[in-house]
């Protein structure tokens, strides 16, 4: 029985030596494992020449990047002053059609010119604008007036104080205008239809009238030469690289080459 007793208590004392022996062995597997993982973080560590590419490379990436910005905010600006002026547009638009030829001399002018059709008289170019400025009406008005191949290009502007101006309903009219050539006697021409509200008929056959006397007899007119296109000749009738002999008649009227 003491036997027994000793025996057990031999192989409890055997027992707890294992138990403190493999206590020490797993702590020196996670010392291992955490001295592994900081060698192979270690040897992660960027070439000499990689840094040397990354530094080359990141500024310029950099810059694209701010060029990008950049150009995203010039798109932005661009498009809010697309969208302004297209509003500004409409708003033209909607204003031209609410007035009145009456109290719209340019409106009614370039009604005039759309419709008018003189023989050896053409009118291109035709532009009509009109805006509301502080407690002005503006209106202005553009032309192009072709004959014998000569065409001299108008533009008028006239600004109209309005007494109400909820209701557009000018009082007086001043008017500015501006002439590719000097046209004697257009200025005149022009206050008279303003103020009588006359046709604008009377302004184009002066400018015509000009074109035909003053300008066109002193202006040659080449006309653009067409190209002719050149035909390709048969591969039988070229001749072969290098060779440069000529045909020389012989005395039968034949001939030979030389």
């Amino acid at each position: 029985m003491e036997r027994a007793k000793e025996r057990l208590k031999q192989l409890e004392e055997e027992l707890s030596s294992l138990d403190t022996e493999l206590a020490a062995l797993v702590q020196e597997k996670a010392d291992l494992q955490q001295d592994e993982t900081v060698t192979v973080k270690s040897d992660q560590r960027l070439s000499p020449s990689t840094l040397k590419h990354y530094e080359y490379i990141l500024p310029l990436v950099k810059e694209i990047h701010l060029l990008e910005l950049k150009i995203k905010e010039q798109k932005q600006a661009y498009e809010e002053k697309r969208w302004k002026a297209e509003a500004a547009r409409l708003g033209q638009d909607l204003l031209a059609v609410t007035l009145t030829d009456e109290n719209c001399v340019l409106k009614r002018w370039s009604k005039e010119l759309s419709q008018q059709s003189d023989d050896g008289i053409e009118l291109t170019n035709i532009t009509y604008k009109v805006w509301q400025c502080d407690d002005c009406l503006k209106e202005q008005l553009g032309f192009t007036v072709l004959t014998q191949g000569v065409h001299v290009g108008l533009r008028v502007q006239t600004e109209v104080p309005c007494q109400r101006i909820h209701f557009l309903r000018p009082s007086a009219i001043r008017f500015g205008f501006s002439s590719e050539t000097f046209i004697p006697g257009l200025e005149e021409q022009l206050k008279s239809s303003l103020s009588e509200g006359g046709s604008i008929a009377s302004v184009v056959s002066l400018v015509a009238a000009h074109i035909q006397e003053d300008m066109a007899p002193y202006v040659i007119i080449v006309p653009m030469k067409k190209k002719t296109k050149q035909k390709k000749a048969k591969p039988s009738e070229q001749k072969p690289a290098g060779d440069t002999s000529e045909n020389i008649p012989c005395a039968d009227g034949s001939s030979e080459p030389q």
